[in-house]
């Protein structure tokens, strides 16, 4: 059955937690390939960087947040910088 979505790709937004190497940051490329604008989530600030840089070399829209998850400050953080681009009240934080 076809998607009665009306969201296109570009206007599809993700946070990946463990998103500086690994399964997150392959899925962070995934996502950017695929034109989802993505929030690389993870407490190596270096490491996360160099996704976002990879992100942006794709094309794609992104930008770090620190975030530990076992911290809740930290995880209320992330949501805060992803709660109103998802929202549609601005672009995604960071930029």
């Amino acid at each position: 059955m076809p998607s009665t979505n009306k969201n296109t790709f570009a206007e599809r937004r993700i946070a990946i937690t463990g998103a500086s190497g690994g399964l997150g940051r392959e899925l962070a490329l995934c996502f950017a390939r695929n034109g989802w604008r993505v929030a690389v989530a993870d407490v190596r600030e270096a490491e996360g960087e160099a996704v976002v840089g990879e992100l942006k070399t794709l094309g794609a829209e992104a930008f770090y947040q620190h975030c530990d998850v076992r911290q809740e400050r930290d995880f209320e953080t992330l949501l805060a910088a992803c709660l109103p681009a998802a929202l549609g009240r601005r672009g995604c934080a960071g930029e």
